[in-house]
């Protein structure tokens, strides 16, 4: 499966992530691309499992295994050319929270909008463990 989304988003136009693969030149190396022994051997040597995904060390390189390794979905989100804050930002967001700030002053302190401060503090957005997040306090309800 991961073999062939590969290849799809590189090779082939009109798939889904084609603009932002095979537009952008993109590509499979050569061995992964003609033998699927080759790149099954390359990932179960490189501890793929069902609950991973492959991804790109230099996100502007070619599927290659010096280029590649697998990391978990939530880590391979945060690193895409669409995420517009890192971790470091998050947790940046959940400190000035926790020492007063109001989310338009956190927005204005580290210059980004307000919408993705409140994501982090309202929907838990940036967390290891998205059942475990900053809950809000409530009015008229103690904290």
């Amino acid at each position: 499966m991961a073999r062939r989304n590969m290849l799809k988003r590189c090779y082939v136009e009109g798939s889904e992530g084609y603009s932002r693969y095979g537009e952008r030149g993109i590509t499979v190396c050569q061995e992964w691309r003609d033998d699927k022994e080759a790149f099954y051997d390359w990932a179960l040597a490189n501890g793929w499992t069902p609950e991973l995904q492959i991804d790109r060390i230099d996100n502007d390189g070619d599927y290659e295994p010096s280029n590649c390794h697998f990391v978990t979905r939530l880590e391979n989100a945060r690193k895409t050319s669409r995420t517009v804050m890192s971790i470091a930002t998050a947790n940046d967001i959940l400190e000035l929270r926790r020492r007063g700030l109001n989310p338009k002053a956190i927005a204005s302190t580290l210059g980004i909008k307000r919408h993705h401060v409140d994501n982090v503090i309202y929907r838990g957005s940036w967390t290891d463990n998205p059942k475990k997040h900053y809950q809000p306090r409530r009015r008229g309800r103690p904290a």
